[in-house]
């Protein structure tokens, strides 16, 4: 058997634990790791298993998980900052992983719009063309790009006439 200590990263399922080496550690019962939060400084011994066909190799914990009450707590981790891709922000920036929910979203009801409106006797391609058109005014709307080029507008006039 081999002991670790060190930092706890991440805790699941309440008996396993992702440590600072980058390993998870599993314990046979969350009793063991009783007490245990991320960012504490822990020791416990392990047993690695022999690799499965597949390669993998569990880090098993033996007995519990020993707080160790003399080491400070780690930082906790960095939030993303006010417009990151975690956070709701509005108008949508282009990269914001909230764009493609709402391009989604839009060509689902362009392709509504077309299937409904559109003649029998255009092709495949003229269909996704129109599909996609009316989707990207969709996008724009939901997104917010277009009340973010009313206000850009208004900026670069207000600029321009020195009325602030």
């Amino acid at each position: 058997m081999t002991t670790y200590t060190g930092y706890v990263q991440e805790i699941k399922d309440g008996k396993r634990l992702k440590m600072d080496d980058g390993n998870w550690y599993g314990a046979f019962s969350a009793s063991q790791c009783s007490g245990i939060a991320v960012g504490d400084y822990v020791s416990f011994s392990y047993q690695t298993t022999p690799p499965k066909p597949d390669g993998r190799t569990f880090n098993n914990i033996k007995g519990n998980v020993r707080k160790d009450t003399s080491k400070a707590p780690a930082a906790p981790a960095a939030k993303p900052a006010a417009g990151g891709y975690g956070q709701k922000v509005f108008p949508v920036p282009a990269l914001h992983g909230d764009r493609s929910i709402i391009r989604q979203n839009s060509l689902g009801h362009a392709v509504e719009i077309v299937v409904h409106t559109c003649p029998g006797d255009v092709s495949y391609e003229e269909l996704a063309e129109k599909a996609i058109e009316i989707a990207r005014m969709f996008e724009a709307y939901s997104a917010g790009d277009l009340d973010a080029a009313v206000a850009e507008e208004a900026m670069r006039k207000m600029l321009a006439t020195d009325h602030f």
